[in-house]
C-alpha cells in the first residue's frame, strides 16, 4: 500500500471510532427512550444529573418480590396483633377460643411465608456483570400541579445494550428503595 492509501485507511478508521458513542451516551439515550415510554409528560423532562457507572450491587431486600412478601408478612403479623386483642375484649369464651384459633393459623402462616422469604433471600443472585448509573430528573405532573424531581439508579447489561432493571425511592421520597427488573 503506499502512503496516502494508508493515511486514508487510519483516517477512515480513527472517524469510525471517534464518531462511535460511548458508553455514557448510550446509557443516556437508553434512559431516556425508557422515560419517553414511563413519564406522563415526557416534553417536561429535564436532566439534572447523571453519575458515574458503577458496578451493579443489589441485594433481595430491595426487589420488588421483596416489597411484596415484606408487605405481606407485616399485613399477616396485624391481623395477628388485631386478632390477640380481640380475644382479650371477648366476654364469651367460644368467640375469644375462635380467635385465639384464627391467631394460631396466622402464626403458621407467618412462619411459613417469613421462611420462604429467607430462602429466597439465600437463593437470590444477581448479574454481577451489570452496571448502573445513577440519574436525577424533573418533570411537571399535571396531576400535582407541580414539578418532580425523581432520583433512580438505571441498571444495564455489560456493553450497555438494554437497560435491565430499575432502582427507584417506593411512595416518593419517604419509602425505602425498590429494584424492579425491565420486561
Amino acid at each position: 500500500m503506499n502512503n496516502i492509501t494508508k493515511i486514508i485507511c487510519y483516517l477512515f478508521f480513527t472517524l469510525s471510532i471517534s464518531c462511535a458513542p460511548s458508553k455514557e451516551e448510550k446509557a443516556q439515550n437508553l434512559i431516556r427512550a425508557s422515560l419517553n415510554q414511563m413519564l406522563p409528560n415526557i416534553e417536561s423532562y429535564e436532566a439534572i444529573e447523571f453519575g458515574e457507572f458503577e458496578p451493579a450491587k443489589i441485594c433481595f431486600q430491595e426487589t420488588d418480590e421483596a416489597f411484596t412478601l415484606l408487605n405481606e408478612l407485616q399485613e399477616i403479623s396485624d391481623n395477628m396483633e388485631q386478632e390477640i386483642d380481640n380475644a382479650k375484649c371477648s366476654y364469651n369464651p367460644v368467640i375469644a377460643e375462635k380467635h385465639l384459633e384464627t391467631f394460631k393459623n396466622l402464626d403458621i402462616q407467618f412462619k411459613a411465608l417469613s421462611d420462604s422469604i429467607n430462602k429466597r433471600s439465600e437463593a437470590f443472585h444477581y448479574d454481577t456483570t451489570m452496571v448502573s448509573i445513577f440519574h436525577k430528573f424533573r418533570y411537571y405532573d399535571d396531576k400535582r400541579k407541580c414539578y418532580q424531581i425523581i432520583p433512580m439508579t438505571f441498571y444495564f447489561d455489560k456493553n450497555i445494550t438494554k437497560i435491565k432493571g430499575v432502582k427507584y425511592l417506593y411512595n416518593d421520597d419517604s419509602g425505602p428503595e425498590i429494584y424492579s427488573e425491565m420486561p
